[in-house]
């Protein structure tokens, strides 16, 4: 029976596991600003003032910062955001009804424009990820 020995370089895991944490965060940071880009451009209604698609905006985070993404400032809080060393994102409006938009009232039916931006985004990632297999 043939000897079979591995040997492991715990510096350059290190530097592999660093390099896959950066490319999802990377990754994640380009679903962001996919969803917000995508958001902006389907309005829920052509009657809006352009308020709300002005404030859409995403907060992301790597684990060891956090980054605005959109045309609005941060609302800032750390409210629905990932914790710790986690990497993900948020994306929301500050125009004060946005979210009524999206899900709609008992008065107006839903006019959503977030999960459908979020979808083109992860349609777009996942077409990009398959151009690289």
């Amino acid at each position: 029976m043939a000897d079979f020995e591995m040997v492991w370089d715990p510096d350059e895991l290190r530097r592999a596991m660093t390099d896959v944490i950066q490319g999802s965060a990377d990754l994640l940071r380009e679903l962001a600003n996919i969803t917000v880009e995508s958001a902006k451009e389907s309005p829920p209604s052509p009657y809006l003032t352009g308020t709300n698609r002005r404030s859409i905006t995403a907060d992301f985070t790597d684990g060891t910062r956090k980054e605005t993404i959109g045309g609005s400032l941060s609302a800032g809080g750390d409210e629905g955001m990932p914790t710790g060393n986690d990497i993900g994102f948020r994306v929301y409006t500050q125009s004060g009804y946005g979210g009524w938009l999206e899900i709609g009232t008992s008065k107006m039916a839903a006019r959503p424009y977030i999960a459908p931006g979020f979808q083109r985004a992860v349609n777009e990632i996942e077409r990009r990820l398959a151009g690289m297999v």
